[in-house]
């Protein structure tokens, strides 16, 4: 081969390797790809997750049994998984779950055995709980000192505070009717909740005077039942009825409840009275027990699926069961222990807020 012939041949040898060369290169058209830099943020904090056995909050898995362990007296703190040891008030649902609230605005729930605490998310209550509404959606309503009223729903809060006289105003109560009306009892009156906006509605008193409901009551026929710190109204259809008459001592109520017959019952400095739609009758202190100047706060009123009826006072628990009251010494915490309300949960198993955490009790 003549040297002609060799530059001939190295030179389409040439030509190959960059034909190869340019048919495995990427077209010009598909970007590159890089990974990014990492950013470094010293301050940055890990994302906590929840244990494997925390419990959602609020949860709707069905409980079996009761959340009081059976056998007697049971007594919850801090150190059980309550977010303190003041609570403020308690509701227990219709499927077993134990809600409380604080004076510093934390909610604990006690579902299947597990206390745990509502994490907080911006725009919950911050502020002494006083009333606690769960629906059976899982929804939650609030309604606290500092004059807020609080909707709790698919994880996120929505915030409304109710004013009177350009200023907040003290949500004591809240009801919530079937068809979704919500109502609210505040030191300055009664409010209902209109499209998105706290409506006040007019006073059974004179609008100059100050009318402060504590209670509310929603009863079968769509009325009203106002316990306030100077008696008790009825509203209904647009208009208040007569207030109960002021001889029976019904005042500063703090609770109203309904037993399987329909009788209405109150609770207030004056003991506990049962009104059956045309007669009011004292039954706690009932009798010789009963002295007019005695003040006897009954704090709460609940009913057993037994049929008994407790209540807690300031002398402590009292079962009313064949027509007899009974003294109930709690089996747990200090002598001195002051109780502050009660719910029974749908197994017969008493719940009760006390200045040493949350107390039940389970025969």
């Amino acid at each position: 081969m003549d040297a002609v012939a060799r530059k001939t041949l190295f030179a389409h040898l040439v030509i190959l390797v960059i034909i190869s060369s340019a048919c495995k290169a990427k077209p010009a058209s598909e970007p590159t790809l890089t990974e990014p830099p990492l950013k470094s943020n010293p301050t940055a904090k890990p994302t906590l997750t929840p244990e494997p056995t925390s419990t959602p909050y609020p949860t709707l898995i069905p409980q079996v049994e009761s959340n009081c362990p059976p056998g007697g007296w049971s007594q919850y703190t801090e150190e059980d998984g309550l977010a303190d040891n003041w609570p403020r008030t308690m509701v227990v649902d219709q499927i077993g779950r134990v809600l409380v609230g604080y004076l510093i605005g934390d909610i604990s729930l006690f579902h299947n055995g597990v206390w745990t605490s509502m994490p907080y998310t911006p725009g919950a209550p911050t502020y002494e709980i006083n009333s606690i509404i769960p629906l059976d959606d899982g929804t939650l309503w609030v309604g606290t000192q500092g004059g807020q009223v609080a909707l709790y729903r698919g994880g996120t809060w929505k915030m409304w505070t109710i004013q009177a006289e350009d200023q907040n105003t003290t949500v004591y109560s809240l009801e919530i009717a079937p068809d979704g009306r919500v109502w609210a009892a505040t030191w300055n009156g009664i409010f209902q909740l209109q499209g998105d906006q706290w409506q006040p509605i007019s006073k059974p008193v004179p609008e100059d005077f100050l009318f402060s409901g504590k209670t509310l009551f929603l009863d079968d026929e769509d009325g009203l039942w106002v316990g306030a710190r100077r008696g008790l109204y009825y509203y209904k259809d647009g208009s208040w009825g007569p207030p109960a008459p002021g001889e029976n001592g019904v005042q500063d109520v703090s609770d109203i409840e309904i037993d399987r017959f329909g009788n209405l019952w109150f609770s207030g400095p004056g003991g506990v009275l049962v009104f059956d739609g045309s007669t009011w009758t004292r039954v706690y202190p009932s009798g010789s027990q009963y002295d007019p100047g005695e003040i006897v706060s009954v704090n709460g009123i609940a009913f057993g699926p037994d049929e008994r009826v407790w209540i807690a006072d300031s002398e402590g628990v009292s079962v009313y069961e064949n027509g007899v009251w009974q003294t109930v010494i709690p089996g747990v915490g200090s002598a001195d222990i002051k109780l502050t309300g009660v719910e029974i949960d749908p197994w017969g198993a008493a719940w009760f807020t006390a200045n040493e955490g949350v107390l039940c009790y389970n025969p």
